[in-house]
């Protein structure tokens, strides 16, 4: 019986020594703080470039004439003088409708000019002038192209940005545990 009792004690002691040291990884729940990028919208100014705005109020063809200088040359003689040259001229009547003064360029083409092919118009806001563009030729058909001038202007567009966001999870860590600990973590 002594025996026994000796065995006993001696298993109890192996047991209690065994199951209070740290011979095992002993999982326990925690809170990890971690930082995401969250989106979020913005208004944002930003500088744009914009034509100035225009308004072409009419587009004709009329007659005209200018003088031209001429000389004559027969042999040892010379004749000078002028006359009076019958022409058509395109005209394109253009009305700054834009709050900001700019210049306006008128390109003409389907015909033969006589003088120019474009014209630059420097115009007030709302204010309106012509365009024209002279040919010794019969203007049949013919074609325009304004040109405005270009202004700096202020817009806003919705953009996506980012912001640090402190959050938390649970998450499962180890420490080194005795295997009674382990046994309770199990339960």
């Amino acid at each position: 019986m002594k025996n026994i009792a000796i065995g006993i004690v001696v298993v109890v002691a192996v047991v209690v020594v065994v199951g209070f040291v740290p011979l095992v990884d002993v999982p326990y729940q925690d809170i990890e703080t971690y930082y995401e990028d969250e989106p979020y919208e913005a208004n944002e100014t930003y500088t744009a470039t914009a034509p100035l705005t225009y308004e072409v109020t009419k587009s004709y063809v009329y007659e005209d004439t200018y003088t031209r200088h001429y000389t004559t040359q027969i042999g040892d003689l010379f004749w000078e003088g002028t006359e009076e040259v019958p022409i058509q001229v395109a005209a394109v009547d253009i009305k700054n409708t834009d709050n900001a003064t700019g210049t306006f360029t008128v390109s003409f083409s389907g015909f033969t000019p006589l003088f120019f092919s474009s014209t630059a118009l420097n115009l007030s806001p709302s204010q309106k002038s012509t365009a024209s563009c002279p040919s010794e030729y019969n203007i049949d058909e013919w074609s325009y192209d304004v040109t405005p001038d270009t202004k700096q202007v202020q817009k806003e567009r919705t953009v996506t940005k980012y912001r640090q966001v402190q959050r938390e999870r649970t998450v499962t860590r180890y420490k080194r545990g005795s295997i009674f600990e382990y046994l309770r973590s199990r339960l």
